[in-house]
């Protein structure tokens, strides 16, 4: 029996707490449930650790690895079965192929002069901050590097708790950049909120165009949700965020 459905067959057994993070894990993407830890899950869902370990032992998994490690192999399985039942082409032309689609779609979702802008602001500004935790943290941090390859000075950060002085030291002669997939991330929330305080010049990159940071935003792009457009499947979003940094890059070096 599949991960979910024994989450699902399983909930009259679970504790308050215990249901808590079970509920929490069927309402979410599996692809999100996968790239979380297990801390994380836990306090999305206002329960415990303790409480994840317990719910994941009663399903007959160790802890919260093997429960995640079993999930993600049901995912592949997914990818694969579904190659195997469309049309007659082999999973590398399936996994291509529609990651061309999501690709154009970045054509019609933003648009280039707000990328112009982004540019410019990010050339002229005092100091530049750029945020990601977890898998973002990966785009963040790529960002960096091609900005430094152009001579761009910028820092990336990616530790959660340094991520809390951003708000702090940042003004507004600023800019400070945020990939988030979703704007759930704590203390994302936190930051935001500073910044707007500060009157830092804040840049949502993200996939989710209705999420609690938006408002505070006074630039954002939303890109193509890759993985939830293939919701069955073991697909990741990093290569979305890998091209805008492309596109942008290539904005910058116009500029310099």
């Amino acid at each position: 029996m599949k991960t979910l459905d024994l989450i699902r067959q399983n909930m009259p057994s679970f504790t308050k707490k215990e249901a808590l993070i079970a509920e929490y894990i069927l309402n979410q993407d599996p692809v999100f449930v996968i790239q979380c830890t297990g801390e994380m899950i836990a306090r999305n869902a206002k329960s415990s650790k303790s409480a994840f370990i317990r719910m994941c032992q009663k399903l007959g998994y160790e802890g919260f690895s093997e429960f995640k490690f079993a999930l993600s192999r049901e995912m592949v399985s997914n990818t694969n079965d579904e190659n195997n039942e469309d049309e007659p082409q082999d999973s590398m032309k399936a996994i291509t192929n529609f990651y061309a689609r999501q690709l154009i779609n970045i054509n019609q979702m933003i648009s280039m002069n707000e990328v112009k802008a982004l540019g410019k602001k990010i050339v002229h500004s005092r100091k530049v901050k750029i945020i990601g935790y977890n898998r973002t943290g990966l785009s963040a941090m790529q960002l960096r590097m091609r900005l430094s390859k152009i001579g761009v000075d910028c820092e990336a950060i990616t530790d959660p708790v340094v991520m809390r002085d951003v708000g702090e030291i940042l003004g507004s002669e600023d800019l400070c950049i945020i990939f988030s997939i979703k704007g759930l991330t704590d203390p994302y929330l936190d930051i935001v909120k500073n910044l707007h305080q500060k009157k830092c010049f804040f840049t949502l990159v993200t996939m989710t165009p209705k999420n609690q940071l938006v408002p505070y935003a006074d630039q954002l792009f939303t890109l193509p949700y890759a993985s939830r457009a293939h919701r069955d499947t073991f697909l990741d979003d990093q290569v979305i965020f890998f091209v805008f940094i492309e596109i942008l890059l290539n904005e910058i070096a116009k500029i310099l």
